[in-house]
């Protein structure tokens, strides 16, 4: 009696789309889908609702919610799961440890992580895959040539984590006609240097994330650096844009977890053929910074203008 009485609990908190922290693994690996989250966040929190509304509605799958503190105590329990979800870095690596016949797959966690995280684990590409936080290149370089259209080069810095795709920026930049003025950082010491000798030489400054050139300690200096030159900054967050950049391209965890829902879709019907390889974020948004945009002296279009303009670039009328 006590077991059903726990399982009709989680069934009537699952459908009224709360996260559930406190219920043993046991009673939640009766379901399909598990989502595992570090804590719960307002971004985790948002990515669980979409994700579980989707599924629900679309396909009548129900997501339970388990944070990594859960995950510890109790390994085991998920071994009736079809796909465990995780949600950021540090879920995911806890998730790579998870018996390697598990589709994995990582959602809001970096390219560079994401790599480092299926090499270090030796797991089979076919069951461990993932969304990419970042957005491609081809993407944010689109978005600046709609915005500067006569810009003719482009200025980056990279750190030691965002090296490793610098390439594809390379390409990228190629492919539109830009010049690419790359500075790499290996120590904080060097930030300060080498962004003023990018500012000094290129059109506008493109951030990459990479934990040693972006963040809480850096990124007011930057913007604030970028301003004093007239150089305008295309950010990766809307949070960044809300800071002080000019505009940027990003994905909402509500997009991430509409894309996550179409991949889960399609890994449940064809079981057999795994997961799909991993991929940037389909849905997307524009943020732009209407008073830097005035400082700098810019005109530029509505934000809803801007991202139909990506997307018809991306996905061109037949």
């Amino acid at each position: 009696m006590a077991a059903m009485t726990l399982r009709h609990m989680v069934s009537i908190a699952s459908a009224l789309g709360l996260v559930i922290c406190l219920v043993p693994l046991t009673a939640l690996a009766q379901s399909r889908i598990t989502v595992l989250i570090t804590m719960p966040t307002p971004a985790t929190a948002e990515f669980t609702d979409r994700l579980r509304n989707e599924l629900d509605r679309a396909s009548g799958l129900k997501v339970n919610v388990v944070t990594e503190e859960m995950l510890s105590a109790d390994r085991d329990s998920l071994n009736d799961d079809s796909l465990v979800v995780a949600v950021g870095v540090q879920a995911l690596l806890q998730a790579s440890k998870l018996d390697p016949r598990r589709s994995v797959l990582g959602v809001l966690v970096p390219q560079p992580s994401f790599d480092k995280i299926l090499v270090d684990s030796r797991r089979n590409p076919r069951y461990f895959s993932a969304v990419f936080l970042d957005q491609p290149y081809p993407r944010q370089i689109a978005l600046i040539k709609s915005i500067l259209p006569k810009v003719s080069n482009l200025g980056v810095l990279f750190g030691p984590t965002s090296l490793q795709s610098s390439y594809l920026l390379q390409q990228a930049s190629q492919a539109s006609n830009l010049t690419l003025i790359q500075e790499n950082i290996y120590a904080t010491d060097e930030l300060v240097t080498k962004l003023r000798r990018s500012l000094e030489t290129s059109a506008v400054l493109l951030a990459v994330p990479d934990p040693l050139v972006y963040n809480r300690e850096t990124a007011q200096s930057i913007l604030l650096t970028s301003y004093r030159y007239q150089k305008p900054v295309i950010g990766f967050s809307q949070a960044y844009v809300r800071a002080g950049a000019l505009a940027a391209v990003y994905s909402t965890p509500q997009q991430i977890a509409r894309q996550t829902a179409e991949i889960i879709r399609q890994h449940l019907n064809k079981p057999q053929t795994g997961l799909p390889p991993p991929q940037s974020p389909k849905y997307f948004s524009v943020d732009v910074n209407r008073q830097v945009a005035r400082s700098l002296g810019i005109e530029i279009s509505d934000e809803n203008a801007l991202s139909d303009s990506l997307q018809r670039i991306e996905r061109p009328l037949p």
